[in-house]
């Protein structure tokens, strides 16, 4: 069974991986991941997007609050908040209940 996690931001780009994933991709499951955090308030609107567009999927939100704390511990670069998305998708998906252990 072929699964794969779609991080989704509501963005064009994010909106067209997701698409290509779920519509295109030869998988069983895809799982849209959406990382809230306390600089980004559209978290409803991303979620109804998600739902509309594609209703089999389905979609999780994983809050990363606590981590952004540490983005000034990296480097100091702008990819800062690339690295925290990549640890914290990875952390969801890890997890018992997530997609390396499902339920």
């Amino acid at each position: 069974m072929a699964e794969a996690v779609s991080l989704y931001s509501g963005s064009l780009a994010s909106s067209v991986s997701t698409e290509l994933a779920v519509n295109y991709g030869d998988l069983d499951r895809v799982v849209i991941l959406t990382l809230r955090s306390p600089f980004f308030d559209g978290f409803e609107q991303v979620k109804k997007i998600a739902e509309g567009l594609w209703p089999d999927s389905r979609f999780r939100s994983k809050s990363i609050k606590k981590e952004t704390d540490r983005i000034g511990a990296f480097d100091g670069s702008s990819e800062n908040g690339a690295v925290l998305t990549v640890i914290s998708a990875r952390k969801y998906y890890s997890r018992p209940g997530g997609i390396l252990f499902p339920r």
